[in-house]
């Protein structure tokens, strides 16, 4: 059996956005992917969240874990999201990044 430990509200610090949810508790923080109707596919605003939320925990040195699971219990993340497409980058002139 597995103990279930409910941390205290000054040692946990949490941020819910509508599809991650970051938890901290003490050394270890939970990051959840939350978009079980798509079996949690990363959207570009996913992608951006998890990228500054990774970026602020290289820093935070009281960090000792990290542990990124899925919401839903069928799937970690089944991919990208490619119902959206990000906007064109531009390089060198072209869309597809080749010379005019």
């Amino acid at each position: 059996m597995r103990a279930v430990v409910t941390p205290t509200p000054e040692k946990t610090a949490s941020m819910d956005n509508d599809q991650v949810i970051l938890r901290k508790e003490g050394a270890v923080v939970r990051i959840v992917l939350n978009n079980p109707a798509r079996l949690n596919a990363i959207s570009i605003a996913m992608w951006d969240r998890l990228d500054q939320i990774l970026d602020d925990l290289a820093e935070d040195r009281a960090v000792r874990v990290v542990v990124i699971s899925g919401a839903g219990g069928k799937a970690f993340s089944s991919g990208g999201h490619f119902g959206i497409r990000p906007p064109a980058r531009r390089c060198c002139g072209s869309a597809r990044g080749q010379r005019a």
